[in-house]
């Protein structure tokens, strides 16, 4: 069975960090392990919280033992969200022994600052200079940043197809040993009713990318979902034969069009709850869903999902 060791956070109501993905994940047929890098009662978006961070020592330790007692050999590591320098300096180390008892480990990494302009991680400066060390070495096998995140890594703004296209080469030419990235919820003003994720390989000079409609509503825990599928969808698909690129490509499409759907059904469950409670929505107002209807989805991780993109090329 396919073994997969997810480091993100938790939360006890709701469907964000290993919520999100672990679901998923064993609806593919994937034996997950998830360790938690916190436990709140519900992610921060809905004004207040309870809960605990992990200690970065806690982490290892955690993962030390599982190793120890159950001799669990890891084929895929997935992380997201991190709280400090040092949880990711654990992160680094779970890693680098997990590739000890498996040299073709691969790390699916999500460099989590920030999105929309706001960096929304702690001693953000440090983690920043951590994640372009261990870009450079090459460790994280796929990386996915949103918009904000790899102008961040390759400070390049990002305001058009060119500009999106210059990052991307910028990431690939100071990060030359990762072997793929995808770049998520690009926003670009001269496509506004779209949202644009794009991506390339390290064996490639081929940029492909996705327009996918925009919803008008935000979402949380979309990111951790995205990243857990596409782990899933890249393992599936580098079982066939044909080039990284187009490999990349159809992993991307396919993540897309199950992500569609999840998205769909949950924005339209919140439109009914608010419709249901009395309240008036006007058409421009952009509906917030704190919770993803995972669940209630879980026949599109299960069935194949038509898929819904066109890929592009620049």
């Amino acid at each position: 069975m396919k073994k997969l060791l997810s480091i993100q956070s938790h939360v006890v109501h709701g469907y964000v960090g290993n919520k999100a993905a672990t679901f998923p994940l064993q609806l593919k047929g994937w034996d997950v392990d998830a360790l938690n890098t916190v436990q709140y009662s519900n992610h921060p978006a809905y004004g207040s919280f309870y809960g605990i961070k992990y200690q970065a020592n806690e982490l290892l330790e955690i993962y030390k033992k599982i190793v120890e007692v159950a001799q669990v050999h890891y084929s895929v590591v997935l992380s997201g969200y991190i709280t400090s320098k040092q949880h990711l300096e654990s992160i680094i180390e779970i890693v680098n022994d997990a590739k000890t008892h498996n040299p073709n480990v691969k790390w699916f990494f999500d460099p989590i600052i920030g999105d929309n302009g706001r960096i929304y991680i702690n001693d953000s400066n440090s983690i920043i200079e951590l994640y372009k060390m261990l870009l450079r070495q090459g460790q994280p096998f796929l990386v996915t940043p949103n918009h904000f995140e790899l102008e961040l890594l390759t400070d390049t703004k990002i305001t058009n197809l060119e500009s999106l296209k210059q990052a991307l080469t910028k990431f690939k030419q100071l990060y030359p040993l990762i072997n793929s990235i995808v770049v998520t919820s690009v926003d670009l003003a001269e496509d506004p009713g779209y949202l644009i994720c794009a991506g390339s390989t390290n064996d490639s000079d081929t940029f492909i990318y996705y327009k996918i409609p925009k919803f008008n509503g935000f979402f949380f825990g979309s990111g951790d979902l995205f990243g857990a599928l596409l782990a899933d969808s890249y393992i599936n698909h580098e079982a066939s034969s044909g080039s990284r690129i187009d490999i990349l490509a159809n992993s991307l499409n396919e993540v897309l069009s199950v992500l569609y759907h999840v998205l769909d059904y949950s924005y339209r469950w919140q439109l009914n709850t608010l419709a249901k409670s009395g309240q008036r929505i006007a058409p421009e107002t952009k509906i917030k869903v704190n919770d993803l209807k995972i669940v209630q989805c879980k026949k599109y991780f299960t069935e194949d999902v038509e898929l819904r993109y066109s890929k592009m090329t620049y």
